[in-house]
Parts: structure tokens; sequence; C-alpha cells
């Protein structure tokens, strides 16, 4: 199912880059403030929509496999920053067109970590996701890395909209969507804060949210340094019973 699924979408992905590639330039370069020609910004919505079609797939195949007990964990020595810089790359276009401002700041012998590169990037990729979509433009979007004796933390900050107090854990439930009108506006299928959390604690770990309306939000990872920390499987979810629990309540 997972190649039958990614293999479409890798041609359509290749057949955008080519088409990008063979994109033909101007003699002279175009004035400051010009639209880009027609072509150009169809292949932008293209590419957009193929990478954000790519990333519900790889959520939903994430869920499926959480719910089958079937992920596993690659353990090695890691560096978070590089892990960071790689999340935030990915969508440091998206990003700029909105005017986000994004900083990374690393405590000193704060970043080595054991744990699952692929597993860590999707946390982190799912929080800066979440964040540059509810932050407005002209905000910011700032990482913390720093540790203590026993764990390395990855905190996320935004100056979005925030979450009410009586939702804050419900955002960790499977298709959760805000009662925030605002929020309403955003895609995704509702699925990235659950995997995020279910893959935090598959490394032992735990993430956590602090937030206030109007002022943004805090995502704090929190990963064991120990390459020898228990690698639990998560209590699996009942997807029909988060699903019904995490509905706002109609009038």
């Amino acid at each position: 199912m997972s190649h039958e699924l990614k293999s479409p979408l890798t041609a359509i992905k290749t057949a955008a880059d080519l088409l990008d590639a063979t994109e033909p330039q101007p003699e002279t370069p175009p004035e400051e403030g010009a639209r880009p020609s027609p072509r150009s910004r169809l292949l932008r919505t293209l590419k957009s929509g193929v990478d954000r079609l790519e990333r519900l797939t790889q959520e939903s195949l994430d869920y499926a496999a959480m719910q089958s007990a079937n992920l596993e964990l690659n353990m090695v020595s890691m560096d978070l920053d590089e892990i960071v810089e790689e999340a935030s790359g990915l969508l440091g276009a998206a990003m700029r067109s909105r005017d986000q401002e994004f900083s990374l700041n690393v405590a000193d012998d704060a970043s080595r970590v054991t744990a699952d590169p692929a597993r860590v990037e999707r946390i982190i990729t799912n929080l800066l996701s979440n964040a540059h979509k509810f932050t407005p433009a002209g905000g910011s979007i700032t990482v913390d890395i720093y540790s203590d004796d026993d764990s390395r933390y990855i905190k996320v900050s935004d100056t979005g909209e925030g979450i009410p107090a009586e939702e804050q854990e419900l955002v960790f439930s499977p298709y959760f969507r805000s009662s925030n009108a605002d929020g309403r506006q955003h895609g995704g299928t509702g699925l990235g804060l659950s995997i995020a959390r279910y893959l935090a604690e598959l490394h032992g770990g735990s993430l956590d949210l602090e937030s206030e309306l109007g002022t943004g939000s805090v995502f704090t990872l929190r990963l064991p340094i120990s390459e020898a920390a228990p690698v639990n499987t998560p209590e699996r979810t009942d997807v029909s019973a988060s699903f019904r629990a995490a509905q706002p309540a109609s009038d």
C-alpha cells in the first residue's frame, strides 16, 4: 500500500521538478516587484500541492502503522540541531512567503542524543508545520535546544493564535479540529500532533504543550539521553472513540 500511494506522487513531483528546471529564463532580469509568469505560478501551485499531499499521505501511513503497532525505531547517535535545520528547510519557502521569522538556539553540549533520526525529524516537521499554519504573517517561530542530566529538550515556540485551555490536551487526539474559527481555515489530516506525541513516547520521552490565546503556543519535546532508554510501545488509541471525543460540541 505504501508503494502504491507514494509512486504516483513521486512521478508527479519529478515531472514538476523537470518542468521547473526547463522554465525559460528571461534575457534580462525581471523588474523588482514584477509578477512571475503564469507558467511559473502554475508550477509553484503544482509543487506546493504535491508537497502537501505527500505530507498527508505520510501522516496517514504513519498513523496506520501506529494502530497496528508496527512502528520500529532505528536508534543511532545523532545531532538534534541538524535535524531541526533539515526540518525547517522543508518549510523555509512557506515561512518566507508569510514573512515569518525563524530562529534556532542551541545550548552548549545539548544537541547529541541517541534516537531515530527519521522519526525525530517527523516530530519536528509536524511541530514546525503546526506553528507555521497558526502563526500570522510577520510572526515568529523559535526553536530552543537544551538539556538536563537525563534528557534533551526541543522547545518550539510561536506567536500564533494560541489554543483554548479546554482544548490543549485534545490537540493530541487523532483527527481533532480546534473549535477556534480561524483553525478551520488550515488544512491537514488532524493527525500531526497525535503522531508526534506517539513517536516521542515510543522513544521513552514526552511531548507537552503550553498555550495562551492571543499570545502563542509552546510545544516541548523531551528525549532521554541514554542509549538504554526504554522504548515502550504506547497504548494503542481507539480511533473511533478519540474521533468522537475530539469533536467540538455543536449548538
